[in-house]
């Protein structure tokens, strides 16, 4: 998908280094494929999910189409993107497990497809789980301490209830032999098996690492708009195509528009947000990425239509599957260094919000933006929010 949304990139992950396949335990035990997006998931025998190869680098991964592999924000799903620097941190384990700076346990939610889940580093979708990942290779042998303990085991005269009598000669005193019996003490091997290792990690989950693209705010720009309240950042983001209606893309860091291609915004009303007026807002703020890629894309028009939909989505969600019902719709002409109000209206507390964000018919509009969690304090918020 993203070679048909995004265009090419400058930066390319090569091909190189040593490959493997993945597979999960815990929670759920299968295999790792991926969607075309590039978005990791597994599956059990007999599902939609065939097995991905990856390329480790140094504390790096790629897919075997090279594609850079992170974790994407919001929602921390483990994605592997055309042009993406692949992010650092990975280990591989002598026994094949797979470590993220220390952390070997992650996450499967559900997407909706019986017997397929996605991985995240932490649970940031729907009915959520503990799994670990393994490597089918690329990982060192395992260091074995061996401890060699000998103790002798001294010669010992035992009596064995009996007696040998000599035949008595004249002239002789006859006598008796003891039999003389060794027990030899064998050498014993102790084997410790894989070696302990103790990694402090501190709150694996409580503050996600830096990604490839960090933010530089322009300096001669102020924030366009703030984030306050019980403001919510989108829970998942799924593209949509409607001239592959029935191709389910699955979710992605990313908001596209384009002639064709439309990008769907869940969000999560607070459950005490009853009687409160939830307002969506589009934060476009002028600013670039310090490898000196756009960290958005504007082309045409600039016209966008936003639609509050019916219902809800899931990771597997595509044009077919999307609701046609709106229960708002409102178009705007969007520019860098501007904040605007999406829609208003009244909070259910627990409830879904589906957001729609497509190009107005027409308009020639092509949008391509990496939606930020908005925890970056130092760094102007960019993309779809909801403010409670």
């Amino acid at each position: 998908l993203l070679s048909l949304i995004g265009g090419a990139h400058s930066l390319v992950v090569r091909n190189s280094g040593c490959s493997f396949t993945l597979s999960t335990g815990g929670s759920f035990t299968g295999q790792v494929g991926q969607y075309d997006g590039g978005q990791t998931k597994a599956g059990l025998s007999g599902t939609s999910v065939v097995q991905s190869g990856f390329v480790q680098n140094g504390d790096t991964i790629s897919d075997s189409q090279g594609r850079g592999c992170w974790w994407t924000p919001p929602s921390t799903v483990l994605q592997c993107d055309v042009g993406q620097v692949p992010e650092g941190g990975f280990s591989i384990g002598c026994n094949g497990e797979v470590t993220y700076n220390g952390q070997s346990t992650f996450w499967q939610c559900a997407t909706g497809e019986s017997g397929v889940v996605m991985i995240y580093l932490s649970p940031g979708g729907s009915n959520c789980a503990e799994i670990t990942l393994t490597a089918s290779g690329c990982y060192p042998s395992c260091t074995t301490t061996t401890t060699e303990v000998t103790t002798p085991y001294p010669t010992t005269s035992i009596s064995t209830g009996s007696t040998e009598t000599t035949p008595e000669v004249p002239g002789t005193t006859p006598t008796t032999s003891v039999p003389e019996q060794t027990t030899p003490y064998p050498t014993t091997t102790i084997s410790t098996g894989y070696p302990t290792t103790s990694i402090s990690t501190g709150n694996a989950t409580s503050k996600h690492p830096k990604r490839a693209m960090q933010y530089v705010e322009s300096s001669s720009e102020a924030c366009p708009g703030e984030l306050t309240g019980q403001w919510k950042a989108p829970s998942l983001m799924v593209p949509i195509d409607s001239a592959n209606p029935s191709t389910a893309y699955g979710p992605s860091a990313y908001g596209d528009v384009s002639a064709t291609i439309s990008t769907v915004f869940k969000f999560d009303v607070p459950s005490n947000a009853n009687g409160m007026t939830c307002k969506v807002v589009f934060l476009l703020p002028s600013r670039k990425t310090d490898d000196l890629e756009n960290s958005f894309n504007i082309t045409g028009s600039g016209a966008l239509e936003f639609s509050r939909l019916d219902g809800s989505i899931n990771a597997g969600t595509k044009q077919d599957t999307v609701s046609d019902i709106a229960h708002s719709s409102h178009r705007l002409t969007v520019a860098p260094s501007n904040a605007y109000t999406v829609d208003s209206f009244a909070c259910s507390g627990g409830d879904e919000v589906t957001i729609e964000m497509s190009g107005v018919p027409g308009s020639q509009t092509d949008v391509r933006f990496l939606q930020d969690s908005g925890s970056d304090t130092n760094a102007c918020p960019l993309g779809l929010y909801m403010l409670v």
